[in-house]
């Protein structure tokens, strides 16, 4: 149970919406406005350049490391219910997995359960997707099942997130009414920058600016049934979902001392650092395999 919970620790530690934030403030995404002459019009185009995909391998290395941690306690579980001898069989070695089911029938009736213990399945339960359904809230392990399973084939892929007209402010050399912008693009959709995605009737002499904005970046997925997109920052939140995830399912595992055998490599440590001999042909041994082995294109002994 302890290495399960490694990957998961260091994703807690590593992972960091701050790529996405600076790379959203070097990159905010500006407003070109276009006069068409042919329907009296001004356009205004959205402008700004996609972010680089290494983001997406970011992302591929955290959501990796948070299926790593759940499938390690799952395997766990199952030799304590079943025994090593009797999972490690190829067939059902494929098996072992933690459970993720979008609904409660797929999760009953997923191959894993029955190598795991009832304690264990009913904890197991408690996180799973189908509590939420009905709710607008998504639950962070099927966007993990999700995004895990989309990383195995394809870099995930990252864009930047959406923003709402209410946010938009700018200002025009004359007096624009209210009915005189009208928005082209469609509600809840992703914005072609080819295409004009509001028209404001002014006139021609009329010159017009829609402040840049700086919109965060999302990665798509379809975890909600539905084409959704989830923000870097909404990642964190799921490695405190896996990490309550073990929480509960450390219940399950006897406690283990380790303080005597900290105490024990702490005398060693010790031990080996405070023996002057140790030192001596430490150091001596260096100096000798330095001096008789020059790097390439350096000085012996360096």
């Amino acid at each position: 149970m302890r290495g399960a919970s490694l990957p998961a620790r260091r994703r807690k530690r590593a992972i960091s919406p701050r790529q996405c934030e600076a790379y959203v403030q070097a990159n905010p995404f500006r407003f070109r406005i276009k006069r068409d002459e042919a329907s009296n019009r001004h356009l205004a185009f959205l402008e700004g350049r996609k972010p680089p995909r290494y983001l997406g391998l970011i992302l591929g290395e955290v959501v990796h490391d948070f299926r790593c941690a759940l499938d390690h306690t799952a395997w766990q579980l199952a030799i304590q219910e079943s025994g090593l001898e009797a999972v490690s069989k190829a067939k059902v070695r494929r098996k072992i997995q933690f459970p993720i089911g979008r609904t409660e029938p797929a999760f009953r009736n997923h191959d894993a359960l029955p190598y795991f213990s009832e304690a264990a399945v009913e904890t197991m339960a408690g996180f799973q997707p189908y509590h939420n359904v009905g709710s607008r809230l998504v639950n962070p392990l099927l966007v993990i099942q999700h995004m895990s399973n989309a990383d195995k084939h394809q870099v995930l892929t990252p864009s930047m997130g959406q923003f709402s007209l209410d946010q938009l402010s700018g200002g025009a050399t004359e007096q624009l009414s209210s009915d005189a912008i009208e928005v082209l693009a469609e509600p809840d959709t992703v914005v072609d920058t080819s295409k004009a995605f509001l028209a404001i009737k002014a006139s021609p002499e009329a010159q017009i600016q829609i402040q840049e904005q700086y919109v965060q970046v999302c990665f798509w997925t379809d975890a909600t049934g539905a084409p959704d997109f989830i923000l870097a920052e909404r990642i964190e939140p799921s490695c405190l979902q896996v990490a309550d995830v073990l929480e509960a399912c450390a219940v399950f595992f006897p406690a283990v001392d380790w303080s005597s055998r900290r105490r024990e490599l702490a005398g060693t440590r010790s031990a080996l650092i405070g023996d002057p001999k140790t030192r001596a042909s430490v150091a001596a041994l260096w100096q000798q395999q330095t001096a008789a082995k020059p790097r390439a294109g350096g000085l012996a002994g360096r």
